[in-house]
């Protein structure tokens, strides 16, 4: 039963009204279209329906609404609250407390209209061509519905609360500048306006039409910016660092000009792309989409954090050409050496270009039309006439390419034929070129500047086949190396790639390596990649960067390799133009010039153990390719020289045969290290042939050698001058039968036991932490007593991280032996804050600091909307450990949030303010 009840005017005067079985009991006469609320209690049932122009309810009474109130104005200065619904066609004003429960506020009148700042359940507006206006900040906690032709202005004010929906094809428009001016993470089904002239924050989340003019913008990146619609950018400045737009409208859309980071096209419809797009991320094309770019171009940027790709292209998406076209980059450090370099893209689909496309060529892209005045693009390639493009008149050449038959590479000159004014790029095809900086400067300059190559053309998609037939034909011979170059604007994985009689090995070009660079081997076996060198300054690993050219290796007739569109991978190595192995346990050997400039890394190997792997040589072996000059280290299996040698585990007598050729200074270092690596077993030890002199090597540390060369001494310079031999560990005699290392609050204390000490003259105690090797810490003279004893050592201040102890057995004939190693971790103290009492009284935040860092620290309180209330700094001396806040501004009583932050901690706690 539904009862619409028409008041003139009550006035309740400390009366209680009840709707009791639908039955309104007024103990007043009506008079006007007014009711005012004076000490009243009001309960409406949800069947009812009130229809009355205004509501006051004054500061000391209570209207609980579960039915249905139309109205003009409801004025609050006490307690609204209720489950039902609240249509209102003109004011809703609030000095008192709405609890919205479960309710519905409607919003429909005619014309304009203001909007509370509370907290809503489900909030609703209509009424055609209104606009209505947020007078603070606003909550809504369930469904907001904005229809057609209404416009909610927020202002500078939040919209917040854990919205569920919204619906409707209204406006929704924001000038708050808050880090959420509205909740994120939601799909908002009209267009958003963030409209104001300072900087704001666009949420991730869907949306129809995103319009962001005005002022600076951040595109967030905690999560997805989809676009269905249009994207309308303003004239302000964008950050999309980490940032990705997605433009997932099921029609057709256009992309405007814009700097992306990453940008997805999904729908399954054409984007079509509007102005010059520069991407510093990903393009990922969804399936049954294309992305056609017309007349305009798309910049895939790089420097020295970053080079743009295009990810996995679905065999249903596709890319349309206009006149437009991809402008694909590579940085490349500002050092005078050779790379094996490719183009990500193909300038023309012609062999030789004519008179007026020389713009398509090497010459107009890589060499950047001979243009000098620009700083930090292209560079200067010689090799022939100035007019086939050469910047010098010289046949030195300065770049090449290999043939695979003599083994060799070839000069691109004019000599031999070539000209890079009328030779275009393609896709995966490679060079071995020197790199000599932009061309600002000269050939001759010894610190050149950073370049980046910018290539125009179209890309390569689809799966990529190598064969025998191929343009870049594989080796037919086996044993014939073939070099090819990641066809892909995209790293790619070696370890995916299907090859079929082709090495598991990969040959790329380190050009840190040596004073011109150096072959690096990159292999994977299994699950397992092994990279040789392995060192912290090798700089490449299983993924092939986007313009990196390598080699692979034929093992039988018929060689195959295909790089699909499913080996692509994010995976960014910033160094590759200039990381290490699985847990595998392994031994790397690298050779070190040092000189006045620092540490160079000349060359270097790698061997890894494994009980699957044999100690002959088969496939998961890596051979070395000796580079035309530098020095050369290598291991040696007969006949094989190796740049990874996997073999079984070692055993007693074990060896490993080290190559050195092409040693030319006076001292290198050799720098050997282990990992994974069981030293309780086997110790190696390095032997020298010409010093007669053999060293143990530590499997926990690094261990540096310097060695020395005569050039009047033949023996110095033999290339089988050292080999590594495994002998079984220490202890030959058995006295420690066990050690342990304990940790007690912020010491370690070290345990041994033996069983006998006949001989024992005393114990060394050493431990290796850090960056740094086995020191001393310590000994103990053996007891008085041949029998069984227990020893302890207390290591008052072991080192962040893991600490490994040995003890080192020192005997009365001065001979020595080492322990089993004994290990632990100290972890950092976690820094914490504990604020007693909580509730907080009297306005003071007592505050206990536990293991904090002496500095200034922010402390800041903010409310439960995200409101900064209070901000101070705190100077903390770093030993007083109890601090005291007093809170400046006399808040509210109620649920607070502080925070305290410096550079290196952030705490949070919520608080109760009494």
């Amino acid at each position: 039963m539904k009862i619409t009840l028409n008041y003139k005017l009550i006035h309740i005067k400390k009366h209680t009204i009840f709707l009791c079985a639908s039955i309104l009991l007024l103990h007043e006469k009506p008079c006007a279209q007014v009711v005012t609320l004076n000490g009243a209690y009001i309960s409406t049932a949800s069947s009812t329906v009130i229809n009355i122009d205004t509501i006051r309810n004054d500061n000391t009474s209570t209207f609980a609404n579960t039915g249905t109130l139309n109205l003009s104005s409801i004025i609050n200065a006490g307690t609204l609250q209720g489950n039902g619904t609240y249509n209102i066609n003109n004011l809703f004003t609030n000095t008192g407390t709405f609890t919205p429960g479960s309710s519905t506020v409607h919003f429909n009148g005619s014309g304009n209209q203001n909007i509370p700042a509370v907290t809503f359940n489900n909030l609703t507006f209509s009424g055609a061509a209104t606009i209505k206006t947020a007078v603070g900040n606003m909550a809504v906690n369930s469904a907001l519905t904005v229809n057609s032709n209404v416009t909610l202005e927020m202002a500078a004010n939040a919209l917040s609360g854990t919205l569920t929906s919204v619906v409707g094809t209204g406006i929704i428009k924001t000038q708050n500048t808050s880090i959420t001016p509205i909740p994120s993470g939601k799909t908002w089904t009209g267009p958003v306006y963030y409209n104001s002239s300072s900087a704001q924050t666009i949420v991730f989340g869907n949306y129809t039409d995103l319009v962001a003019t005005g002022g600076n913008r951040t595109i967030d990146s905690l999560g997805t910016v989809g676009i269905s619609g249009t994207f309308t950018t303003g004239a302000g400045s964008y950050t999309v660092t980490s940032s990705t737009i997605n433009f997932n409208g099921s029609s057709a859309q256009t992309i405007p000009a814009f700097s992306f980071n990453n940008i997805t096209l999904s729908g399954a419809s054409t984007k079509n792309v509007g102005g010059s797009l520069n991407i510093r991320g990903a393009v990922t094309l969804a399936a049954n989409t294309t992305l056609a770019l017309g007349s305009n171009n798309i910049t895939l940027q790089s420097d020295s954090t970053y080079t743009s790709r295009l990810a996995t292209v679905p065999s249903t998406a596709g890319i349309t050409y206009g006149s437009g076209r991809f402008i694909a980059q590579r940085y490349i450090k500002g050092r005078r050496k050779y790379r094996l370099i490719t183009s990500p893209v193909t300038t023309s689909p012609n062999a030789t270009l004519t008179g007026g496309e020389e713009a398509l060529s090497i010459w107009g892209n890589w060499q950047n039309q001979a243009n000098n005045s620009t700083p930090n693009v292209g560079t200067f390639i010689t090799g022939g006439n100035s007019g086939d493009g050469y910047d010098q008149q010289t046949p030195n050449a300065s770049m090449f390419t290999y043939n695979s038959t003599t083994r060799l590479f070839e000069g691109f000159t004019t000599a031999n034929g070539k000209n890079t004014k009328y030779t275009p790029l393609k896709a995966g095809v490679p060079y071995y070129m020197f790199i000599y900086g932009d061309r600002t400067n000269s050939t001759t300059t010894n610190n050149p500047y950073k370049t980046t190559f910018s290539t125009t053309g179209k890309l390569l998609t689809g799966d990529q086949t190598y064969t025998t037939g191929t343009s870049i034909a594989l080796s037919n011979t086996v044993g014939g190396y073939t070099l090819i170059g990641n066809p892909f604007a995209s790293p790619i994985d070696w370890s995916t790639i299907s090859r079929t009689n082709i090495s598991d090995t990969y040959w790329g070009w380190d050009p840190n390596l040596s004073s011109t660079g150096g072959y690096v081997t990159v292999s994977t076996t299994g699950t397992t990649t092994l990279i040789a060198p392995f060192s912290g300054s090798v700089g490449l690993d299983q993924y092939i960067q986007s313009g990196q050219g390598f080699f692979v290796k034929t093992t039988a007739t018929s060689p195959s390799l295909t790089i699909a569109e499913t080996d692509k991978v994010g995976n960014f190595n910033g160094i590759a133009f200039r990381t290490g192995a699985n847990n595998i346990p392994l031994i790397a050997i690298n050779l070190f010039y040092d000189d006045i400039t620092g540490s160079n890394l000349m060359d270097g190997a790698l061997t890894a153990f494994d009980p699957t792997f044999a100690n002959t040589v088969g496939n998961e072996d890596a051979s070395k390719i000796i580079k035309s000059s530098g020095e050369v280290l290598a291991l040696q299996v007969q006949p094989e020289l190796l740049s990874i040698n996997a073999r079984k585990m070692p055993v007693d007598e074990d060896t490993l045969f080290l190559h050195t050729a092409r040693l030319t200074k006076t001292q290198y270092r050799l720098q050997i290290f282990a990992k994974y690596l069981d030293s309780s077993a086997l110790e190696p030890y390095l032997e020298d042939s010409y010093l007669k002199t053999s060293r143990l090597l530590s499997l926990t540390d690094t261990n540096n050698v310097l060695i020395t060369t005569n050039p009047s001494i033949a023996a110095s310079l033999l290339v089988n001058r050292f080999r590594i031999v495994f002998h079984k560990s220490g202890d030959i005699n058995g006295i420690i039968s066990a050690i342990s290392a304990v940790k007690e609050n912020r010491t370690v204390k070290v345990s041994w036991e033996v069983r006998a000490e006949k001989d024992v003259q005393k114990y060394e105690i050493q431990r290796a932490g850090g960056a740094s090797g086995f020191t001393k810490l310590g000994e103990v003279v053996k007891a008085v007593s041949n029998t069984t004893q227990s020893y302890q050592w207390i290591d008052l201040n072991p080192v962040l991280g893991i600490n490994h102890y040995r003890i080192k057995v020192v005997m009365t004939d001065g001979s020595s032996f080492f322990s089993r190693l004994a290990s632990v971790i100290i972890d950092e103290q976690k820094a914490e804050m504990k604020i007693f009492p909580n509730p907080v009284q009297h306005y003071e935040i007592k505050m206990q600091f536990i293991n904090m860092e002496k500095g200034k620290y922010a402390a800041r309180l903010f409310d439960t909307k995200g409101q900064l209330v209070m901000d101070q700094v705190i100077d903390y001396d770093g030993l007083s450990r109890n601090q005291v806040i007093q809170i400046r501004k006399q808040l509210n009583k109620g649920m607070y949030f502080f925070q305290l932050t410096n550079n290196k901690t952030k705490l949070n706690q919520s608080i109760m303010i009494e």
